[in-house]
């Protein structure tokens, strides 16, 4: 983080966030935000970021991790409200524009309810901050772009990039988009030598 959080304010703590907390510029504030009671946990960043386990007792550890570092909000038929408000709102600002991670939704909407910041690094909250009709401080914990991330993350953030650009057209004209993407595709795999996939149905 380029600067301290501030003494009076709690964060909600994204796995986005949390994803990275040893990259070099950020491990030790991160540290001492947690040292200091400023990062809060709730169930769907918890589920989230165990979702990274690669075994059981690496899950049962990172669990504890979680649990024990930092106090904990529950996610109650109140949030679930909110949220689903909030994903409706998007989806009144252009087609396809609601179609964010359920839980930046259901954490966003703990963040309303529970009169915390998010300490995050998608800018997913920023859209539904603006959007979404929910009252929270969207903070960044690098500017965006500026922390490497995992080959795997990198690899589901195109895709959602993509999926989020082919999302903006509708019937005859999204197949022709689509037909056009995936011809592209197919020149690529046999430019490099891949085995080819099924025509699409």
């Amino acid at each position: 983080m380029s600067e301290p959080l501030p003494a009076a304010r709690r964060y909600l703590l994204d796995n986005s966030a949390f994803a990275r907390s040893e990259h070099p510029a950020v491990a030790s504030s991160l540290r001492q935000a947690v040292a200091e009671g400023k990062l809060v946990a709730c169930g769907p960043f918890v589920a989230e970021a165990l979702y990274s386990a690669r075994h059981e007792t690496q899950l049962r550890e990172l669990r504890e991790e979680l649990t024990e570092a930092m106090p904990s909000i529950e996610i109650d038929e109140g949030v679930w409200r909110l949220a689903r408000n909030a994903q409706l709102a998007l989806a009144t600002v252009a087609p396809q524009f609601h179609r964010r991670p359920p839980t930046d939704y259901l954490i966003a909407a703990a963040a309303h309810a529970h009169r915390l910041g998010i300490l995050h690094y998608d800018r997913d909250y920023d859209v539904i901050a603006k959007h979404g009709g929910l009252e929270f401080e969207s903070r960044w914990i690098a500017e965006g772009g500026s922390l490497a991330v995992a080959p795997r993350s990198e690899l589901r953030a195109l895709r959602r990039t993509i999926n989020a650009r082919l999302g903006q057209f509708l019937g005859p004209e999204a197949r022709r988009v689509c037909d056009g993407v995936i011809a592209f595709l197919d020149g690529e795999i046999a430019a490099g030598g891949l085995q080819p996939l099924a025509p699409p149905q």
